[in-house]
């Protein structure tokens, strides 16, 4: 594939990807993408709960290592980012100063159930996206989305996936900076609490 019609396609698949409900979406090239295999301590320490729980999260995914090798094969990638307003009650919390764990303490399923639904509208457009792209003849396209899969319930790691066209790691589960690499690109990067939450996923391109 030529890079002129590499990137018009990935400028196309931008506006796709907020047709279909993105709240941000962008062509980039895929050297900016920053990978640093330290992001995978935080998968460790402190543990996540997901951590050897899910086949779309360490240790089943690529290693940073390994990624990069693969990431060396793409020339582009678009960013897709998808915002969306915290219910009432979280809001209040989050400008009292609660920190994460307070939050699921307090909440529990209900916040599992309101991050749920919005992950999976998410989803959606990640695979509209990386689908459009493969049918523009990029059979490599991947896409890797944001925190773990909640396709299922309860992921079986022992198990095969139950979702293998759908389901796909996160940028995070294979070593991407995400932080900086949306920084790097010229999207918003903050972690101070605000009145939304921000997922970002992405879609290799060549």
């Amino acid at each position: 594939m030529s890079k002129s019609k590499l990137e018009a396609d990935a400028k196309e698949l931008s506006k796709i990807a907020i047709k279909s409900g993105a709240s941000k979406a962008k062509p980039i090239k895929a050297e900016q993408i920053v990978v640093d295999e330290r992001v995978l301590l935080k998968c460790r320490y402190p543990l996540c709960m997901w951590y050897g729980q899910c086949l779309m999260c360490p240790p089943f995914t690529p290693s940073p290592q390994e990624f990069s090798r693969y990431l060396q094969k793409y020339r582009y990638a678009v960013i897709v980012q998808f915002e969306f307003p915290y219910p009432d009650e979280l809001a209040t919390k989050v400008n009292k100063d609660a920190t994460l764990p307070d939050l699921f303490r307090e909440m529990g399923h209900r916040l599992e159930k309101f991050i749920d639904i919005a992950w999976k509208d998410f989803q959606k457009i990640v695979s509209i996206v990386e689908r459009e792209a493969f049918n523009r003849g990029y059979y490599f396209a991947t896409g890797l989305v944001a925190a773990s899969c909640r396709l299922c319930d309860k992921c079986n790691p022992d198990m095969p996936c139950r979702h293998p066209f759908e389901a796909r790691p996160s940028m995070e589960a294979v070593g991407i900076d995400v932080y900086t690499t949306i920084k790097k690109v010229g999207l918003e990067a903050n972690f101070e609490p605000r009145d939304k939450i921000t997922l970002t996923g992405l879609v290799l391109l060549d």
